[in-house]
C-alpha cells in the first residue's frame, strides 16, 4: 500500500476512535450477554461499516468538508424532517429502520451540521473575528443552529438537542463571541440574551 497513505493518517485520532469503539462493544456485550446478543451483533455490524468512514475522515482535509457542508446540512435537515413521520420507538421518532440496520440521523449528521454552523460563522467573519458580535450576524448563526435543534426537540430527543446546544455555544465562544453575551435558562430551553 502507498506509504503516503499511512503518512497522512491521523494515527492518534484513529487509535483513540478504535479504542472507544472497542470499549463500547465490550460494555454492550457485558450488559446484554444474559439477554441475547441481538443488540451486540447489530453494533458489531455498524462497527465494521464505520471503519471505512473512519479512515476516510482521518485522511480528508477538513476544509473540503467545510466547502460542501451546506449540501450535507440540507440532506440531514431533510432526514430530520422525514424521521418525524416514522414509527415511534420508545416514544420518540428518532430512528430510520432499514431491515437489519437502523440509524439516527441526528447522531450521524452531527458532524456535518456543526461543520456547516462553523462554515457559516467563518463566512460571517470575513471582515474580522469580531464580526460575530454584531447582533444581526449572531441571529443568522442562531437561525442556522436552531432549525436542526428544533427538529430534534420535535422527535423528541432532548439529550441530543442539548448536545447540539452546548456544541453551538462552544463554537460561538471559540469563534470570538464576547463575554457580554450570557446564557439564561428558561423552563424549556437555553436562550441567548444580549446585554
Amino acid at each position: 500500500m502507498n506509504k503516503q497513505f499511512f503518512k497522512n493518517l491521523e494515527w492518534k485520532v484513529l487509535i483513540c476512535s478504535l479504542l472507544l469503539l472497542a470499549i463500547g462493544l465490550f460494555a454492550l456485550y457485558s450488559a446484554t450477554i444474559n439477554k441475547g446478543l441481538v443488540d451486540f451483533t447489530k453494533q458489531v455490524r455498524w462497527f465494521v461499516v464505520s471503519i471505512p468512514f473512519l479512515l476516510f475522515f482521518t485522511l480528508i482535509d477538513y476544509n473540503k468538508i467545510l466547502k460542501y457542508s451546506g449540501f450535507f446540512y440540507l440532506i440531514f435537515l431533510g432526514l430530520l424532517v422525514g424521521v418525524l413521520f416514522t414509527k415511534p420507538i420508545s416514544g420518540a421518532t428518532s430512528w430510520y429502520n432499514l431491515g437489519e440496520f437502523s440509524f439516527q440521523p441526528s447522531e450521524i449528521g452531527k458532524i456535518f451540521i456543526l461543520m456547516f454552523i462553523v462554515a457559516t460563522i467563518v463566512r460571517l467573519q470575513y471582515k474580522g473575528k469580531d464580526e460575530i458580535n454584531k447582533l444581526y450576524k449572531l441571529i443568522i448563526s442562531l437561525i442556522v443552529a436552531a432549525i436542526p435543534i428544533a427538529l430534534i426537540i420535535r422527535q423528541p430527543d432532548y439529550g441530543t438537542a442539548l448536545a447540539y446546544i452546548f456544541a453551538f455555544i462552544a463554537i460561538l465562544y471559540v469563534g470570538g463571541l464576547r463575554k457580554r453575551y450570557i446564557f439564561l435558562r428558561n423552563n424549556t430551553s437555553e436562550v441567548l440574551v444580549y446585554i
